[in-house]
């Protein structure tokens, strides 16, 4: 079972619950690599929310971490449904 944790704060909206989704993966200052590339499958061991839109951007920032992989991502929370 995977461990989410929502670090953000404030008021949380009610929207219908859909599925975390991994877009892109962060390899350093300067690469972002689509996370469809790297094929990250949905077994994460955890996966904690750091920022609702990064840098105002629209996408969500996430520390993800598995078995064998671990890194920072830039997605969808959505519901924070795995």
């Amino acid at each position: 079972m995977t461990k989410v944790i929502d670090l953000t704060s404030g008021a949380k909206e009610k929207s219908v619950l859909n599925k975390i989704e991994l877009v892109y993966l962060l390899q350093d200052e300067h690469t972002i690599v689509s996370a469809v590339y790297k094929k990250v499958s949905n077994t994460w061991d955890s996966l904690t929310l750091l920022s609702r839109n990064y840098r105002n951007s629209y996408y969500d920032l996430m520390f993800v971490k598995g078995k064998d992989f671990e890194g920072l991502y830039l997605g969808y929370f959505n519901g924070g449904i795995v």
